[in-house]
């Protein structure tokens, strides 16, 4: 099965609350890098054998569906939903798609895996890029406090 991508309030009443299957929802924004980078890993699990008769797997975009975003309480991206006959079960804040398969596992009784741990290392990304990726947004912060306050001479 594909994802579904959801495009109005309507549909996603149709698909998501009133669906008797599991639902996982991938609420994302276009701009976001984590979101980027765990698509092709959304879209594995959602292409497996594993799931397909299972599960019913959609995404929704928190800037062109901002009520929906708001009314199911997204602040982050992306998050991950699973819902269960229209009641949200597990929030999954984060690319982190090993923990929303953890779940999957577990409410289907399933033994093993889709994503792999190569899969799980590069969704987390490398120790060396976030720690390089912190220091660079440290800098640019301590730069634009040092140009509001005036403290460059």
């Amino acid at each position: 099965m594909t994802v579904t991508e959801i495009h109005s309030a309507q549909q996603f009443s149709q698909t998501v609350l009133q669906e008797s299957k599991l639902v996982v929802v991938d609420y994302f924004a276009t701009w976001c890098p984590p979101c980027k980078a765990s698509k092709p890993f959304f879209h594995k699990l959602s292409n497996s054998d594993a799931y397909r008769n299972d599960v019913v797997f959609c995404s929704v975009d928190v800037d062109e569906l901002n009520e929906v975003a708001a009314q199911q309480g997204i602040t982050a991206m992306p998050t991950f939903k699973v819902y269960q006959d229209g009641k949200v079960i597990s929030t999954i804040v984060g690319a982190d798609l090993y923990q929303v398969e953890s779940l999957l596992m577990s409410k289907l009784g399933k033994s093993s895996r889709v994503l792999t741990d190569e899969d799980h290392k590069q969704m987390r990304g490398s120790p060396l890029k976030n720690v390089i990726m912190l220091l660079v947004l440290f800098g640019i912060l301590w730069l634009g406090v040092r140009w509001v306050f005036g403290l460059f001479k």
